[in-house]
Formats: C-alpha cells, sequence, structure tokens
C-alpha cells in the first residue's frame, strides 16, 4: 500500500437551494500497478474495508474502483476510490477475504520494516469527537496550506527546516474532526526524474501519511495544480479530484464550486443538525480565467445559510508591499468576484439575522506565502466584509508582507460589491504554522462563527495580536525646504 486518506467529495445530487445535508466522503487508496506473487494483477477489489458503524456493529465491505489514470508513465500506480457510509464510525483497510479479523493493512514507512495502519474514522464521528468547557458538542478542524517544498533546484532544503510533516503531526494529535487545506501541495521538482508519482510522494503523501489517516481532509487546487501546469494538475485530479473537470494539461479548466455541511454534534440522515456550518470550495488556480465569475457565482448562492466561509487559494483582497508598491488586491481575482455580485447581491448586510451579517463569514485563502488577516468593522461596530483568512505558511519558503508594522490598518478602495472604501485590521506574521479552529453553541456568535487558534511549527500557540499601530502603509513625510 503506497497511499491513503479519506475526503469530502462534491455532492453532484444536492437539491435546489443546497439544503443542510450529510457530507460525502470518499476512501481513497493507492497501490502499485502491476502483478503480485502469483502472476495476478493487482486491483482495487484485493482490499476491503473492515468497518464498524454506530450502532457498534461490525462488518466488511468490497473494495473501491479504480479511477481514470490519464498518465500512466507518469502515474504507475491504481487509484482506488469508495464512498463511506455516513453511519460508519470507524473503519480499516483489509486483505479482501479475511474478514472483520482480517489484519490491518500498512502503508510501509521509508527505510523501515514497519508501517502506518490504514485504519481511520468514519463519517459519524464527524461533530461527535470533542466537547467544550461546558460539555456541549464541539467541532475541531485544522487549516493549512502552501506546504509543498521547493528542492534544491528551488532553493530550499528538503531534509532540513521544512516542517510540514511536523505540521501535520501536531495538528492530527489533536484530533481534528477534518483538515482543510487551501492548495498548492506540490512544489519539489529535480532533473532526474518524470515520474510525477514520485513528487506527489515526496511533497505531500509521505510526510503528511499519518494526518491523512485522522480525519477526512478537503483539498482545494492551487495555481502549483492548476490544469495548464501539467506536472501538478494532472495528478491533483486523479488523486484528489472531486467532479468531472477535465485536467489533460493543454487545457485550462475552473472545476465547479461545491460546498459540504458539518455540525458541532454531527448532521443526522435527514440534514437535522444545530449549529450547522458550510464550506463553500472554489477553484481559484487559474488565476485570470474568465470562468472564476461562474465559480463565484455559484459559491454566493450556496453561501445563503446562517454560518458558511468559503475556502480557495488565490485572494482577491491582501494587502502585500513590494518594490515600494502596496497591492490591495489580485486583479482579475477581484474583478470576477465584483462582476458575480454585480448579479448577485452585496456579501454582506447588517439587517441580517443568524451569526454574522457576511455570508461567508470568513474567506480561508493561501497562495501567499505567510500568515495574515484582513478583518473589516468590529468588534463595536457591523463587519462590513468577510474576513480574510491567510494560511499559507505551511511549508514553502515564506516571504514577508513587508508593510509599516505586524499589526496596522489599511484603507481599502474598490472593495468587491462595495461601494464605499473600507478600513481593515490587518494581521501579519512570517513563520511557518497552522491554525486550528473550534466551533460550539459557545463559539457561534463570534463574529466568523469559529474561535482560531493560531500555532506556530512545533505545536506553540501564538500570542495574540498586538493592537494595530498605524497605517500599513504611511504616507511619506513631505519634503523639507532646503533653503528655508
Amino acid at each position: 500500500m503506497l497511499s491513503a486518506w479519506s475526503q469530502f467529495v462534491s455532492d453532484k445530487g444536492a437539491a435546489k437551494g443546497f439544503p443542510t445535508a450529510q457530507p460525502k466522503i470518499e476512501l481513497r487508496y493507492v497501490v502499485a500497478s502491476g502483478t503480485n506473487a502469483a502472476g495476478d494483477a493487482v486491483g482495487c477489489d484485493d482490499f476491503a474495508i473492515a468497518y464498524t458503524d454506530s450502532s457498534g456493529t461490525s462488518g466488511v465491505a468490497t473494495g473501491g474502483t479504480a479511477r481514470d489514470n490519464p498518465d500512466a508513465y507518469r502515474f504507475p500506480i491504481i487509484v482506488c476510490s469508495l464512498a463511506l457510509k455516513s453511519d460508519w464510525a470507524e473503519l480499516r483497510l483489509v486483505a479482501a477475504g479475511t474478514g472483520t479479523s482480517g489484519k490491518t493493512i500498512s502503508i510501509a514507512e521509508d527505510g523501515t520494516g514497519t508501517g502506518v495502519d490504514v485504519a481511520l474514522p468514519g463519517p459519524h464521528k464527524i461533530g461527535r469527537r470533542h466537547k467544550d468547557a461546558n460539555g456541549d458538542a464541539e467541532l475541531l478542524i485544522a487549516t493549512m496550506g502552501d506546504s509543498g517544498c521547493r528542492g534544491a533546484s528551488g532553493g530550499q532544503n528538503c531534509d532540513f527546516g521544512w516542517p510540514f510533516q511536523r505540521i501535520t503531526e501536531l495538528a492530527a494529535e489533536a484530533q481534528p474532526d477534518l483538515f482543510l487545506h487551501v492548495g498548492d501541495y506540490r512544489y519539489y521538482k529535480q532533473y532526474d526524474s518524470h515520474k510525477r508519482w514520485d513528487y506527489w510522494q515526496k511533497d505531500l503523501l509521505l510526510p503528511a501519511r499519518r494526518a491523512l489517516l485522522a480525519a477526512p481532509w478537503a483539498f482545494t487546487r492551487g495555481n502549483h495544480e492548476e490544469c495548464s501546469h501539467h506536472k501538478s494538475g494532472v495528478g491533483f485530479t486523479f488523486l484528489f479530484g472531486v467532479g468531472n473537470a477535465a485536467c489533460t494539461g493543454s487545457e485550462v479548466d475552473v472545476e465547479p464550486s461545491w460546498s459540504f455541511d458539518v455540525a458541532p454534534g454531527g448532521i443526522d440522515a435527514s440534514g437535522k443538525a444545530s449549529d450547522a456550518h458550510r464550506f463553500v470550495m472554489i477553484d481559484t488556480s487559474d488565476e485570470y480565467s474568465s470562468e472564476l465569475k461562474g465559480a463565484f457565482t455559484d459559491a454566493i448562492n450556496r453561501s445563503k445559510t446562517d454560518s458558511a466561509w468559503w475556502v480557495s487559494h488565490v485572494p482577491p483582497v491582501h494587502l502585500l508591499n513590494y518594490g515600494g508598491k502596496t497591492r490591495p488586491y489580485n486583479g482579475n481575482v477581484r474583478y470576477q468576484l465584483a462582476e458575480a455580485i454585480k448579479n448577485t447581491g452585496p456579501l454582506c448586510d447588517s439587517s441580517r439575522t443568524g451569526s454574522a451579517p457576511c455570508r461567508p463569514s470568513l474567506i480561508l485563502l493561501g497562495h501567499d506565502h505567510m500568515f495574515q488577516t484582513v478583518t473589516f468593522g468590529g468588534p463595536s461596530g457591523p463587519f462590513t466584509w468577510p474576513q480574510i483568512y491567510i494560511v499559507g505558511h505551511g511549508g514553502v519558503d515564506l516571504r514577508s508582507a513587508n508593510l509599516s508594522s505586524t499589526s496596522c490598518t489599511f484603507r481599502f478602495k474598490d472593495l468587491p460589491g462595495s461601494s464605499a472604501a473600507q478600513t481593515g485590521t490587518v494581521h501579519s506574521r512570517s513563520k511557518f504554522g497552522y491554525v486550528m479552529w473550534r466551533r460550539s453553541v459557545a463559539t457561534t456568535k463570534s463574529p466568523t462563527g469559529w474561535i482560531a487558534d493560531p500555532r506556530d511549527d512545533q505545536g506553540n500557540a501564538w500570542q495574540p495580536f498586538s493592537t494595530p499601530t498605524g497605517d500599513c502603509d504611511p504616507k511619506p513625510p513631505a519634503p523639507t525646504n532646503p533653503n528655508p
């Protein structure tokens, strides 16, 4: 066994209006192409799933089916996929025919005779693993992004100082209900191999092998996985794709937006849940695509619920300063979002009832290799635009925002859908890390419906952000008259 994980996938059968529903989750496992000791071709049906459901009943399900392989030369593997039943609480991968007592299949560790067992929590566990201080059900999630390593040819040492494996294992120790990755998994490249599967193993699947089995993941495509980037786009679609979008390497396709729901205490089969939350997944990997307008329009329609976040890669809004020029936006992403809002109405409305006036209340992003938040409005006044939360500090070489101070304010003009300039409070840090989030009845009235817990690559909680000390981009002092 080369790799295994569970992941959220698109619910293509969702009813109009996108009501709350059980999330759709698949098990995926990877085996090498070839034959076994008996000379028979290895296949997905050589394996089975031993499970225990929510009532404690054990059973066995047949293995998955093979996903279409777009490039057998660069990917000499079989990716097997199986839809998991919503009432499965625990599952293990075993050899076909061995029953519920079969030995758990393991993923071999590098250079050792032992491995990581393919045993993982099932969909029923989501929202049912944790309690808050009051004894109420609590959701716990882990978020990260921009995690790959460039390698020697890209100027980054992957054997020393690359923290991604440590970050994933620290997050997994907390037993989160799910992981969110905002894209850019694949950076590594050398000149000695054309086997792109090797690169996916090195950049993601081996360092994250324990975390991939700790909870289901939701994967967003980053610009390093866009379909025009043959080295990584095809691999992302083959391994983690959730819909039917093509990715041949010669065309650019923005995958349709999709969403899934989670809730503290879980969601029952009828969609009943308390304090449910929706994650809307948006493909911005090709930041210059005109298809982004449609993706954003769909995302806005999917966000018509009391609590929603967007999860994507390229920020429509951020704050960077390079070469003496402040950059508050990514041009086409901002433009396409603004065009979508013209047809759907503003993202924020102070008259709305529910946990937050903005839908989404937060946009989780990457792309910029740093940590940054931008908050519009509050804490005493209304929130006037969704909070921007950039978690691009998951492992690839870091960059600084080059702002005038760590915590500062900036006047953003031309925010999509906003008729007036808005002042944003900006917090930036250039440190490796990840962010844990909690949601329970005690947190749903917070600005985003969740409580953030940013941590460094050693698992230590960050110190609270300082009070903004001034303008992020202060005006230069007026020139003095040399001849007063």
